[in-house]
């Protein structure tokens, strides 16, 4: 059973016993209470089920007071599917909340012209915040070993995902990304309202209105204005891109962060890869009259049905903060202790980790794995802006936006130039740029002009310079200025 196998260790006479232990410090019982409260369960598709089977065991062994009207909704089995109303009516009589699993929708549907059914359930629930609690735990081995604790916050019932998109002609495919004040608002009025009641000291707003100045300008500008009624937090921006690199180089830097739809589903995903997986991070959806808990990262993992390999912490953490929602806070926090218990001491944990084929990847499931298991990867090929936070994520995985090179290629004409595109006006004058990126460009550009051995020479140069480490500039931990290093480069450059 999934509960026995992620409870290995403790004996089942005492299984109960070790989760009212850790009620409180004084190690007082859970109290009992006259009434269950229920709640309606959306079990999901792939190994949805079984978590929540794992998470109804769970609840059964402890007398945790909770009961389940499950409702049955999926696209892919539509044939059995309840209806949104139907979820709409087991939540207003349950308490406004559900339990959630994913909820699995087709990559492709040359005939879609509505939103897909998770897009439904939030937009009649007005479900319009998501929140992922991004944090580390004693016992998941993570790459980085920093201890983390930020929130991630995404509007989620408009921009990329309002699914207005048509074939203009064959083979133009026109997708609107819608933008609103009103909702702009809402969700910046959210993430600092968290902010406050959560005693978290800065927001960060990402975006990209450099290139979306319209859309996403309208979100950066909401959240400038909304933070001017928050002197006590801190507040800042950041492009998306820089905000991926800037999440697998320094992501103790950030504490609550608010973006639009699209970004927070890649940010929440690679920001799960920082911490342990998608196996691990709970979420929550949060509207104005219901409040649905979800895992963080949206997999259904349906490759590992029926095979009892799937990671249910992620639900039984989303379970605990359900019990917090509901006012059952000593159970809530008991149900997680017991979590943290067994991550902690280490007992045969399951697999974190989803064998997904290479050759058809999501983008947000690429950017955890980037983070967990960036060795898989040989050739990526994408769509343009997923291309540019892929590109900024993968360097702040070598050492920052100064060491990658890149290039780019048409059919008549070639362009080299460093592969993270930022500008970083503020080093301007002060001679503290790291000039690897750019001379590494000009040794792939001597190669495509058939000057190899220049090419070679140039790039042995640059490696032995950091290799050696005793010229380094600022992004790389050293004092070196732009041209020391790039005289360091001259000294070492030799044709054989």
């Amino acid at each position: 059973m999934l509960f026995k196998g992620f409870l290995s260790g403790l004996s089942s006479a005492t299984r109960v016993c070790q989760l009212r232990s850790l009620a409180t410090a004084s190690n007082a019982a859970v109290p009992e209470l006259a009434e269950k409260l229920k709640v309606t369960v959306i079990p999901g598709d792939g190994v949805g089920p079984e978590l929540i089977y794992s998470v109804q065991e769970i609840i059964k062994a402890t007398g945790i007071p909770l009961v389940f009207d499950e409702v049955f909704l999926s696209q892919v089995h539509f044939n059995r599917s309840a209806t949104i109303d139907d979820v709409i009516r087991s939540m207003k009589a349950n308490n406004h909340v559900a339990l959630k699993g994913v909820i699995q929708e087709g990559f492709i549907d040359a005939g879609a012209d509505e939103p897909g059914i998770n897009m439904q359930l939030r937009k009649k629930l007005d479900l319009f915040a998501n929140v992922v609690h991004i944090q580390t735990h004693e016992g998941i081995k993570t790459r980085h070993g920093k201890k983390l604790d930020f929130v991630i916050i995404r509007e989620q019932t408009e921009g990329e995902y309002s699914s207005l998109e048509h074939e203009l002609v064959p083979g133009v495919i026109e997708c609107l990304k819608i933008m609103t004040k009103a909702k702009c608002e809402r969700i910046a009025k959210f993430a600092f309202d968290y902010a406050t009641k959560h005693n978290r000291r800065k927001v960060t707003a990402v975006h990209k209105a450099n290139i979306m100045k319209l859309g996403d300008g309208l979100f950066l500008r909401t959240c400038e204005k909304m933070s001017r009624l928050y002197p006590k937090i801190e507040f800042e921006n950041m492009i998306v891109d820089n905000t991926a690199m800037q999440l697998v180089s320094r992501p103790e830097r950030f504490d609550v962060m608010v973006m639009p739809n699209l970004y927070g589903n890649i940010v929440d995903n690679l920001a799960a890869g920082l911490v342990g997986g998608a196996g691990i991070v709970p979420g929550q959806s949060v509207g104005s009259d219901f409040t649905v808990f979800e895992p963080g990262s949206r997999h259904a993992f349906s490759e590992g049905l029926g095979r009892n390999i799937a990671n249910p912490t992620a639900m039984i953490l989303c379970c605990a903060n359900m019990l917090n929602h509901l006012h059952l806070e000593k159970y809530g926090i008991a149900l997680r202790q017991a979590v943290e218990k067994v991550l902690r001491d280490g007992r045969k944990m399951s697999r974190l980790y989803p064998k997904i084929e290479f050759e058809n990847m999501i983008v947000d499931n690429t950017a955890m794995q980037l983070v967990s298991r960036p060795e898989r990867f040989d050739v990526m090929v994408m769509p343009n802006l997923y291309g540019n936070i892929v590109d900024n994520l993968a360097a702040g995985l070598v050492g920052g936006a100064g060491i990658v090179p890149g290039q780019s290629v048409g059919s008549d004409f070639t362009v080299f130039e460093p592969g993270s595109r930022h500008a970083f006006s503020e080093g301007l004058g002060r001679n503290i740029a790291n000039p690897t990126a750019m001379i590494l460009c000009c040794a792939n550009m001597l190669n495509h002009l058939h000057l190899e051995k220049y090419g070679i020479a140039l790039r042995q140069a640059v490696e032995k310079v950091l290799r050696d480490g005793r010229v380094k500039t600022r992004d790389l931990g050293g004092y070196a200025t732009t041209r020391e290093f790039s005289f360091a480069v001259i000294n070492n450059f030799k044709l054989d």
